[in-house]
């Protein structure tokens, strides 16, 4: 059984060359790419994205790598490697963005969630009981300690 790639007019950039370069090659062609194309793809998601996000260009430039690596073995190698790698790493730098704009977003509900389940105590509050212990250290090794619990269980640092 033979597997064939669907393509359409908008990925024929990712389809294979019949006569690209053999897969033992495509990492040397990837290290070229790097040695080569990084720098620019930095530079141009650094300017899409703004130097702020200097690090996730980088970061995502070397994703796109990595995934290229992984990918170009079974499909092939792309007509334009570096547009390739381009469009992967600009479509991860949205994810990350994406992701980061909605954690922000929920931070609030999060915070007020977390607050809800664990009763509103925080370091400042005071224990709810004059008896309470506030080392938590210090509770653990007495929950350690309890009576009720198997001697052979007691001793968690063995």
């Amino acid at each position: 059984m033979q597997l064939t790639r669907h393509t359409d007019e908008t990925d024929q950039d990712q389809a294979p060359l019949p006569d690209g370069p053999p897969p033992r090659e495509i990492p040397r062609l990837a290290e070229h790419l790097f040695r080569r194309e990084s720098g620019r793809l930095v530079s141009m998601l650094t300017g899409i994205f703004g130097v702020e996000h200097l690090q996730l260009a980088e970061d995502v430039v070397q994703e796109a790598l990595a995934r290229a690596l992984r990918t170009w073995p079974y499909y092939g190698v792309p007509s334009n490697p570096t547009a390739w790698l381009m469009q992967t790493a600009k479509h991860l730098a949205l994810d990350v963005v994406r992701r980061n704009k909605m954690a922000a977003d929920k931070q609030p509900q999060i915070i007020a969630a977390t607050d809800l389940w664990s009763g509103g105590n925080s370091e400042e509050t005071p224990p709810m009981f004059e008896d309470e212990i506030k080392d938590q250290v210090l509770r653990l090794m007495f929950v350690c300690c309890h009576p009720e619990i198997p001697p052979d269980a007691r001793q968690p640092w063995r």
